[in-house]
């Protein structure tokens, strides 16, 4: 009784700091819907789940060693951090980036359909033929990272047509191009197992509506239940696509073989797959509290490939990884976590709490680690997108990591990789642009 007590605090908590970030106009408003819709799907939803089924009946297999007691501890811990972090930064001084001529860049709108143009055919030429277990195989990991930048440049159009689609007047046609641009990665997406990927076109959605339309208390209610109810609605029905895709073969997703499954039945399945996409809290508290694993056991080693992230590995083939123990992918807690449970697979990785990841590198001491790290990340976030700069907001919309947003709020040693890409490619743009500005022959840059 008390552990569902406890966790209705926590529910309570997470609606409560959403509201005031939702209506903060010190907060970006991309920034305010990201963070609310953060906590309403990886924060939210878990504990709706179990307070609602019971811990026990959602708990899968992999997670025997958590009691519920130690599944609430991590949803209390993790709830007190976020809430805490995201109250601290507002109050913070967020002042605009000084507007320059390097720093005031605007879109041709000819440049804006080439974006959308290019990206179409990025994500028709490197994305639609992937497939769920080359993706997700660590013995192809180093191969993969060997195109980095191919995967970066398609991030930034990926952000590029996002801030197009969200700026766009909803009844123009470049704002139908961006997002069927958008629905497109979508379905390519979809195709190579990404059930998420569902959740981009209803940020994109509610982001122009939050930009042309006055969202009311009402209105924001009404988005959050309906992004709940889209994810315990699609994601079931996507997991028994993906199911059946795995075996080669795609049924009705709607029709089961044998007996009668009762409509009750069918809820405590689809409230179990939900739960163990969604619970990054279980595999938290495994990290920390395994024998193998352990409070402050990985210290900064972790922190190593993070700052070296921008070296390619076609220069450097054993760069370490970045959040890695050991240097390689094994030592990622996406993938130590099931070799504590004794899980040997080249393609099974799970979801790990970012604060329980900052505990397994610093002890206790990561709590306050992890706060600070948050806060300071998102005041950078907030900066960018609420510069005049297309480019500065295309680099903030790529730290929101849509669409599962799990770069947004992650360990210290995640941000400060993104950090450093980030600041890499500020530097590149601050230089190209000087180099053209003050060129022999040139003055200064049109603006429109």
């Amino acid at each position: 009784m008390f552990s569902s007590s406890l966790t209705f605090v926590c529910l309570v908590a997470q609606i409560v700091i959403c509201y005031r970030t939702f209506y903060n106009p010190r907060v970006n408003q991309w920034l305010r819907l990201a963070l609310c819709m953060y906590i309403a799907i990886w924060m939210c939803l878990p504990g709706i789940l179990s307070i609602a089924f019971g811990f026990e009946s959602l708990r899968i297999s992999l997670w025997d060693s958590v009691t519920k007691e130690d599944w609430v501890i991590a949803y209390f811990l993790e709830t007190v951090a976020i809430v805490v972090a995201v109250f601290l930064f507002p109050l913070f001084k967020i002042a605009r980036i000084p507007q320059s001529v390097i720093t005031e860049f605007y879109v041709l709108k000819w440049v804006e359909y080439l974006l959308i143009i290019t990206f179409v055919f990025f994500t028709l030429y490197f994305r639609i033929n992937d497939d769920y277990l080359s993706v997700n195989d660590a013995s192809l990991y180093d191969e993969r990272t060997r195109f980095f930048l191919i995967d970066l440049v398609r991030t930034l159009l990926l952000s590029a047509v996002i801030c197009i689609a969200i700026t766009s007047f909803p009844k123009h046609l470049k704002f139908w191009l961006s997002f069927g641009a958008i629905l497109l990665w979508m379905v390519g997406e979809l195709a190579s197992g990404s059930r998420i990927a569902v959740l981009l076109p209803v940020f994109v959605l509610a982001a122009n509506q939050l930009r042309f339309h006055k969202i009311t208390l009402k209105t924001a209610v009404r988005g959050i239940v309906g992004i709940l109810i889209l994810v315990m609605v699609v994601m079931p029905v996507l997991e028994n696509v993906q199911v059946q895709r795995s075996k080669g073969v795609l049924v009705d997703i709607t029709s089961y073989e044998g007996s009668y499954i009762s409509l009750e039945a069918r809820f405590e399945q689809y409230a179990h797959s939900l739960f163990s996409k969604f619970d990054s809290f279980s595999a938290g508290s495994v990290l920390v509290n395994s024998p193998n694993g352990g409070l402050g056991q990985a210290g900064l080693s972790p922190y190593i490939g993070s700052i070296l992230i921008f070296i390619p590995r076609a220069l450097w083939a054993n760069r370490p990884v970045a959040g890695s123990i050991d240097g390689t992918i094994w030592g990622t807690p996406a993938r130590r976590v099931p070799e504590l449970v004794n899980i040997d697979s080249l393609y099974y990785n799970v979801g790990v709490s970012p604060l329980h990841i900052t505990m397994w590198q610093f002890g206790y001491g990561g709590i306050p680690i992890f706060i600070s790290a948050l806060v300071s990340f998102l005041l950078f976030v907030n900066r960018l997108l609420i510069s005049r700069n297309f480019y500065r907001k295309v680099l903030g919309v790529m730290l929101l990591g849509l669409p599962s947003l799990a770069t947004l709020v992650a360990s210290p040693n995640e941000l400060l990789k993104n950090v450093v890409v980030t600041g890499a490619l500020i530097l590149i743009y601050r230089v190209s642009i000087s180099i053209w500005l003050y060129a022999p022959g040139k003055s200064r840059i049109s603006h429109r």
